[in-house]
């Protein structure tokens, strides 16, 4: 059985005149993908108005917790 889980965090989207938007985002972590971590951003934000979705190493999201990766 997997096991799937859902953290909503606060992102903020840059804008090409240097706004920062605030923007809601999930990570999403699913025991069928171990090592990974998906961050979603919601339809709003993206250009095709589809949730768009980066998959990240876990290595790489655990080194970030501690300095620049």
């Amino acid at each position: 059985m997997d096991t799937n889980l859902e953290q909503l965090a606060h992102g903020r989207l840059i804008t090409a005149d240097e706004q920062e938007l605030p923007i809601p985002t999930t990570l999403r972590y699913t025991s069928a993908d171990p090592l990974a971590v998906h961050l979603d951003f919601p339809p709003e934000v993206a250009l095709d108005g589809e949730v768009v979705s980066w998959t990240f190493a876990r290595s790489l999201l655990e080194a970030g917790l501690r300095g620049p990766a």
